[in-house]
């Protein structure tokens, strides 16, 4: 039983912006399963409108995703009230703009909003990053449980640079200096410079469901880590201000 559900959960993954329609053979190439396999899955997807049959005999996610996507509370008024708050932290601050979701060891991007001089960021809506250097990850690592950390640090801690935090008793630190100062940064940690400077976002139970940052190239932002932040952790309090008034 979990062996298909792990099949299906892997077809579905196959689905992506870039690519939308997939046929059977190529659902089955991708992940090197049996051919009658993947048609069985297929067929009962699209019993269920999970999936759907194009014109052209390929297939693509069906409304029933949708419907799911509608029911992930609370990320649509998440987005909701976050994007006045980002729109103006960007004429302000002049940076690109991130909001994400902690999922287990990664971030997950809901929205990315560019100022006019932003340089490049290998970053996009849907997209996922390492939460252990990352400041939109650290930002909300820093308040989660004991045992959610130790999962994060086992068995180790990823380098992606040179400046990646590695040791786990230095990321015990980072995160209780996190929580004492309410943001985080990644120097570089992800990106060999790429500067970030990241605020978490609380729901109306004082729960950290949410992170915003500002990114941009280290050579412009680091100078400025104390105003940024002070920018970022404004955004954060308005947008938990505004996620607390929903009703």
């Amino acid at each position: 039983m979990i062996k298909s559900v792990d099949h299906v959960i892997n077809i579905l993954n196959c689905f992506t912006p870039e690519k939308t329609e997939l046929g059977i053979s190529e659902l089955t190439l991708k992940l090197n399963m049996n051919k009658s396999t993947v048609h069985h899955i297929v067929k009962s997807l699209c019993k269920q409108k999970v999936l759907v049959q194009t014109p052209g005999k390929k297939y693509r996610l069906g409304l029933k995703v949708l419907d799911w996507g509608r029911s992930v509370s609370p990320l649509p008024k998440l987005l909701q009230v976050a994007s006045p708050v980002m729109e103006s932290l960007v004429k302000t601050s002049g940076e690109t703009v991130h909001l994400a979701v902690l999922e287990q060891t990664e971030v997950y991007y809901l929205a990315k909003l560019r100022s006019e001089r932003a340089i490049r960021i290998e970053t996009k809506i849907g997209g996922r990053m390492p939460a252990h250097c990352t400041g939109l990850g650290k930002a909300q690592l820093a308040f989660q449980p004991e045992r959610y950390l130790r999962q994060v640090i086992t068995p180790r801690l990823t380098p992606m640079t040179a400046n990646t935090i590695t040791d786990p008793g230095r990321f015990y630190e980072e995160m209780q200096s996190i929580r004492r100062q309410g943001y985080a940064i990644d120097n570089e940690e992800y990106e060999v410079g790429l500067y970030c400077v990241a605020a978490p976002i609380r729901d109306i139970h004082d729960q950290v469901v949410a992170a915003v940052s500002l990114a941009g190239p280290e050579v412009r932002l680091r100078g400025e880590t104390g105003s940024l932040a002070r920018l970022v952790t404004k955004a954060a309090h308005q947008i938990s201000e505004k996620i607390s008034g929903l009703p």
